[in-house]
């Protein structure tokens, strides 16, 4: 028996199956021989190997969720590859619950493990996802940041990593077009061509960022030109769809930002064709490009009935969630016991974690606290009210458009000194926060309504003396602010994210009523103008 499951198990480490039954036969097997030896680390390495083909071949994630926490009854938590890899699951697990503070847990002990046993190739993984977090939270300079310190990492290595360094370039391109840095794009696509990767995609991937370019630079001819023949060559590519949605969705956006209109039609008619039966969420990312497009070209009617179809591709996405989220939730509680009880070894990434708390270019506190932060309020008994204020820039986008990314950066700056000097005055009692793009946060700690209102009104004045300039905006011709607040006691039955709902509610009736105002939460959803 101990000879069949080492054969075994060197077959699944090697992934040498002829077939996915083959793969499902021999960890079902391997699992049941090493039930009835009792060796606990070969009962981990099987279950393991049963999420795994969960996650990756039968794309199960209910069933990944079961055997993950089956693996950690038995997985020691001495450094080992074993390790890595039940991080990299649980990393997946938790995507599917869009948990971003559990993925990024993963990622860091994924470091310190990889470190210590000295494998640099699961270290630069981890680094590269980390960059892939802020980029999701639209944290797009932060994750350039990250994305450049894992391509160095790459670089530094005596191994190739010819395929890794072509992605990492390319999510770099990716990362230079959402902030506008039009200059840097060609030294990054020198270093793409200089290492001539040897894999059919690799010419795919090289077009895509120099069509990213030529969008940058309003060189619509180039860019249609060049559109035009990555279609055809993505279409006829023998590539799983994932390769392809992720192709055709940049192909979209360079189009969009040269306003080439019918190309962007001829784009989201292949994405619907790919993706309209198989992938709600996809779905659901075709229906805000088209929301785009109806937008940029004034067609209010199709405009009105894409925001329905929109909403019923969001109703489908809640219901094909529904028995993930659940699963995510128990796996959650799963998660915080195992956190609670590998403390010491959380605590070894201490200022990974803490710089990971601070958003970069604001230097408020980012996403991640404030997650944090939710998560631990209940354990806090000095805590006798909360309050949360949400403060969106007015047609924030717009200002970009007319005045440049740059001058947009100097903005949100000028904003975040102003929400951080006021909160500076109560330090213990508000925290001032950024949860991306242009959107800030302020928590509240033992606050009155009244205290809170006058916190909002000193922000909206101090901005107002600033006189920002801005000349696109469609309700004021300086730069204003969007705000929604609330207050609530500490009861036993608080919960916080039913009260973000409130206040996201109330955010939207002060845009509704045509920005520059405040709106407050109350019992009988009393508004207030500026």
């Amino acid at each position: 028996m101990r000879d069949r499951i080492i054969e075994l198990k060197n077959k699944i480490a090697n992934n040498s199956f002829s077939s996915r039954e083959e793969r499902f036969d021999s960890c079902n097997e391997l699992l049941t021989l090493t039930l009835k030896e009792n060796s606990k680390d070969d009962i981990a390495f099987a279950y393991l190997s049963l999420a795994s083909y969960y996650a990756n071949v039968a794309h199960d994630m209910t069933l990944l969720s079961q055997y993950m926490q089956k693996t950690r009854e038995y997985l020691s938590m001495e450094p080992s590859v074993d390790l890595i890899a039940y991080y990299t699951l649980k990393a997946l697990s938790d995507d599917t619950t869009f948990d971003l503070l559990s993925r990024l847990d993963c990622y860091l002990e994924i470091i310190r493990i990889a470190e210590i046993l000295n494998i640099e190739s699961k270290a630069f993984f981890a680094y590269g996802n980390i960059a892939e977090l802020f980029r999701l939270c639209q944290d797009y300079k932060t994750a350039l940041e990250y994305s450049i310190e894992t391509y160095d990492k790459y670089m530094s290595s005596e191994e190739n990593y010819a395929n890794n360094k072509v992605i990492t370039l390319t999510n770099i391109v990716e990362l230079l077009n959402h902030i506008g840095k039009v200059d840097d794009v060609p030294f990054y696509i020198s270093e793409i061509e200089k290492l001539n990767w040897e894999s059919k995609v690799y010419p795919i991937l090289l077009n895509i960022c120099y069509l990213r370019l030529y969008s940058m630079q309003k060189d619509k001819e180039k860019a249609v030109q060049l559109n035009q023949k990555l279609l055809t060559t993505v279409k006829e590519f023998p590539a799983n769809k994932n390769f392809k949605y992720d192709c055709v969705i940049n192909m979209a956006e360079a189009m969009m930002y040269v306003e080439a209109f019918d190309e962007v039609l001829t784009i989201v008619e292949y994405m619907e064709e790919l993706f309209s039966s198989e992938d709600v969420n996809e779905w659901l990312q075709i229906q805000k490009i088209k929301i785009e497009y109806y937008e940029k070209t004034h067609n209010e009617d199709n405009l009105k009935y894409q925001y329905i179809n929109f909403i019923k591709a969001y109703e489908n996405v809640e219901t094909e969630n529904q028995s993930t989220k659940i699963a995510g939730i128990r796996a959650h509680i799963e998660i915080q016991n195992i956190i609670k009880h590998e403390e010491k070894l959380l605590d070894d990434n201490a200022s990974l974690r803490t710089d990971s708390l601070v958003d970069v270019m604001t230097q408020l506190y980012n996403r991640r606290y404030i997650n944090t932060f939710l998560m631990n309020i209940s354990d806090d008994q000095k805590l006798k009210s909360i309050g949360f204020a949400i403060l969106d820039v007015d047609y924030f986008k717009e200002y970009n458009d007319t005045y440049g990314h740059i001058k947009g950066d100097q903005v949100l700056i000028e904003i975040s000194n102003i929400i951080r000097s006021i909160a500076s005055l109560s330090p213990d009692c508000i925290k001032a926060c950024r949860i991306g793009g242009d959107e800030f946060f302020c928590i509240f700690l033992n606050t009155s309504e009244d205290e809170v209102e006058t916190y909002i009104k000193e922000a909206v004045n101090q901005l107002s003396i600033k006189a920002i300039q801005h000349e696109t905006s469609k309700c004021a011709n300086r730069v204003t602010l969007s705000i929604g607040f609330g207050v609530e006691e500490m009861t036993p039955d608080f919960n916080p994210q039913r009260l973000l709902e409130k206040i996201d509610a109330v955010l939207y009736n002060s845009k509704r009523s045509g920005r520059n105002t405040y709106s407050k939460y109350v019992s009988e959803g009393e508004n207030h103008d500026e």
